[in-house]
C-alpha cells in the first residue's frame, strides 16, 4: 500500500495530528495470528462500510515522522465537494472539478509578491488558484490530495492484488470495545520504498478507524472520523489565479523586460545578417517572432510590434495600471541597435 505520505505529501507539505488510540489502552485484548486469505477477506468486507460513512465526509488526522526529520502533523477534512488538507502551518484546498488553492506565500519572498499582485492590481489577494475541471476529490489519478488521504481508498489498496502484496503471518487482536486491528507486512509492488508494517483498525461497525505505515524510511499514522464537514473556499477579492500571478510577475518588471525583448532582437538581427547589411525586415521579423513567443509564454497580449522607418517598434503595455514602455530597433548598417523610445 502507497505510503501516507506519498499519498499526501504531494503538495510542497502535510501534517495530521494523532488521533489514534494505542491497542494496548484498553485492558482486554485478545492477539492471534490468521492468514492472508482471512487477512483479505476481513478488510475486504470492511470496504463497503467505510466508503459508506466516508460518503458524507470525513477528517483524517496523523503524523508523518521521516527517519532523520523532525515529526509533522497532518490533517486532512473531506467535504464531499471541497477539502483542505494542512501541514503545520500549511493550507491547500480542493474543490471539486474546479481547482486547487494554495496560499501565495509559498510563491516567493513578500516582496516580490507583492509586487506581481501590485502590477496586476490584486494587492489584497493571499491565495492562488490554478484551475483544474478534472480534478476529482474521490479518484487519487485526477492529482487530488484529498482522494489520495481517503479512509476507503487506502483500504481498498491495501487488499489490491495489483498494487500489493502481503508476506508473512498476519495478526488480529480484538479490543474490549469491538474494534479489530489487522497487522501485516505488504510489498508495494510499484514503489518497492513504500514497502512495510502495516496496522488497520477496524471497528465493532466495520468501519476503518486508524492505520500505521512503518516502513524503512518513515512512519505515518492516521486516525478518521466521520460526519458532515465544512470547508471554506477563499473569496474572489483574496485569490488570484495562477495565469494572472504569471503574468503580473512579468509586469512587475516591465522596464526591463521590454529593453531585455529589444536587446534580443537586435543580436538575432545582427547574427543572421553575418557581416552583411541589416534589413529593416529582418528586424521586423524577430521582432513579430519574439512577441509571439512571449505572449504565449505570459498568457497576455503584453506585448505588441509596429513598424517604424528602418526597422521596428516593440512595446509592454500593463493595461491593469495603464503603462507602456517602448524599444525601438533599427538598422545600421551591418548592426541592428536597441534604443528606448
Amino acid at each position: 500500500m502507497r505510503s501516507y505520505r506519498s499519498a499526501l505529501l504531494a503538495v510542497p507539505a502535510l501534517a495530521l495530528g494523532a488521533a489514534l488510540v494505542p491497542v494496548g489502552a484498553y485492558a482486554d485484548t485478545a492477539t492471534t495470528t490468521i492468514s492472508t486469505t482471512e487477512l483479505v477477506n476481513a478488510l475486504k468486507a470492511a470496504e463497503a462500510p467505510t466508503a459508506g460513512a466516508a460518503t458524507g465526509g470525513w477528517v483524517a488526522q496523523g503524523t508523518d515522522a521521516a527517519k532523520g526529520s523532525p515529526s509533522v502533523s497532518i490533517k486532512a477534512i473531506y467535504a464531499v465537494d471541497r477539502g483542505s488538507v494542512n501541514v503545520d502551518d500549511y493550507t491547500m484546498l480542493e474543490a471539486q472539478h474546479s481547482g486547487t488553492y494554495m496560499p501565495l506565500s509559498t510563491l516567493g519572498t513578500p516582496r516580490v509578491v507583492m509586487r506581481s499582485l501590485r502590477a496586476v492590481k490584486k494587492p489584497h489577494a493571499t491565495w492562488i488558484f490554478v484551475p483544474d475541471r478534472s480534478l476529482d476529490l474521490r479518484d487519487p489519478a485526477r492529482d487530488s490530495v484529498i482522494a489520495g488521504a481517503a479512509p476507503d481508498l487506502l483500504l481498498a489498496q491495501a487488499v489490491d492484488p495489483a498494487r500489493t502484496r502481503v508476506t508473512g503471518t498476519p495478526s488480529k487482536t480484538v479490543a474490549a470495545d469491538g474494534s479489530t486491528t489487522y497487522s501485516f507486512v505488504q510489498k508495494d509492488l510499484k514503489d518497492d520504498a513504500n514497502s512495510g508494517s502495516v496496522s488497520m483498525t477496524i471497528d465493532a461497525d466495520g468501519v476503518c478507524t486508524a492505520f500505521t505505515v512503518v516502513t524503512a524510511t518513515e512512519t505515518d499514522t492516521a486516525g478518521f472520523t466521520y460526519g458532515p464537514q465544512q470547508v471554506t473556499l477563499p473569496s474572489a477579492a483574496s485569490t488570484i489565479t495562477m495565469q494572472l500571478f504569471t503574468e503580473g510577475s512579468f509586469l512587475a518588471d516591465l522596464p526591463r523586460a521590454v529593453k531585455g525583448a529589444a536587446t534580443q532582437v537586435a543580436k538575432q538581427a545582427t547574427r543572421r545578417a553575418h557581416h552583411h547589411a541589416v534589413t529593416a525586415d529582418a528586424i521586423r521579423t524577430a521582432a513579430k517572432r519574439g512577441a509571439k513567443l512571449a505572449n504565449r509564454a505570459i498568457g497576455a497580449k503584453d506585448f505588441s510590434t509596429r513598424s517604424i522607418a528602418g526597422g521596428v517598434r516593440i512595446t509592454g503595455t500593463n493595461r491593469y495600471l495603464h503603462k507602456h514602455v517602448a524599444y525601438t530597433v533599427t538598422a545600421a548598417g551591418t548592426k541592428a541597435l536597441a534604443h528606448k523610445a
